[in-house]
């Protein structure tokens, strides 16, 4: 069966920007031998090569990036004009992949997926959890969530909120091992490190009373990539945590665990959507203005 061009670019785009023809396999609802003749079939049209394949995954040759830009374009404006056509956005159809930390996703994202699912009927949405902070290419990612600095300055970034960050324990440990009465002492205490944060080893005040604000150095025995097990660490009695005030978005804080050093305020980290390239298909676009815009409005996101 013939496929038209338009599928044809939409499968070459998708290869390009994931990197994996696994990933677009998947994506589709093909398999990846499919999606490699429709790779193939363009070639063999073009006479050219368009795709290498490296240790990280398929590369564009110089031809296969310069055919991307049009191609990308020619696939973004025939969903928009889908979409105009039938009068708003619903007719946009396809998989969106959004990588976010667990709790963010608990807390803000699953709360949105009715309306997500009941706007766009056709849109899926594929939730990635990505704890270690976002590999977008690697993991085929639309739009990525990250809480704090990114390292990679090749990807747009869109700031939709902040985070403020309290410090907590279980009140055995403090009972044990003592308050802290000022940020250094931090130090004679087990401190859980924060993987996910660019410097794990310390916590950044940006108010401390009768101190200078800036880096305390911190250490501990336990460390994690994840928010939820470092409090459930701070739970067990194993130290001193660091966690989001929007963690206890949904829920009371457990009464065995209380807030330590409250007269001192963490520096407070970005929250930023984000995603591969401006030229986005109509149906991420349509995504990131959404997730933008509701997070935006969130009152404890943007007080």
């Amino acid at each position: 069966m013939k496929i038209d061009r338009i599928s044809l670019l939409d499968t070459f785009a998708r290869v390009i920007e994931t990197r994996s023809l696994s990933n677009v396999a998947r994506d589709l609802g093909l398999s990846q031998s499919t999606v490699s003749r429709r790779i193939s079939e363009l070639e063999s049209g073009l006479g050219v090569r368009l795709l290498n394949r490296n240790t990280r995954g398929m590369m564009p040759t110089r031809d296969g990036q310069i055919f991307y830009e049009y191609a990308s374009d020619i696939v973004r404006i025939a969903d928009e004009a889908a979409a105009q056509i039938s009068g708003d956005e619903s007719g946009l159809g396809g998989l969106v992949r959004i990588g976010t930390p667990a709790s963010f996703a608990n807390s803000f994202l699953i709360p949105l997926l009715p309306e997500i699912l009941g706007s766009w009927p056709r849109i899926g949405v594929d939730l990635c959890y990505t704890e270690g902070g976002p590999d977008i290419l690697g993991d085929g990612l639309d739009i990525a969530v990250s809480i704090g600095d990114v390292a990679d300055q090749s990807f747009i970034k869109r700031k939709v909120g902040v985070t403020r960050w309290i410090l907590v324990a279980s009140k055995s440990y403090l009972d044990q091992a003592g308050r802290p009465k000022d940020p250094c002492q931090l130090i004679e205490h087990q401190c859980i490190g924060n993987n996910t944060l660019p410097s794990p080893n310390e916590w950044t005040f940006s108010r401390m009373p009768g101190l200078e604000a800036g880096p305390v150095l911190i250490s501990g025995r336990i460390s994690a990539n994840s928010l939820e097990a470092a409090f459930q660490a701070a739970q067990a009695g194993l130290g001193i945590a660091s966690v989001p005030t929007w963690f206890f978005r949904d829920l009371k804080k457990p009464k065995h665990v209380e807030q330590v050093l409250a007269n001192c305020e963490l520096q407070a980290s970005d929250i930023q959507l984000l995603f591969p390239s401006r030229k986005l298909p109509g149906r991420t676009r349509a995504m990131l203005d959404f997730l933008a815009d509701r997070l935006l409005e969130d009152n404890q996101l943007n007080p």
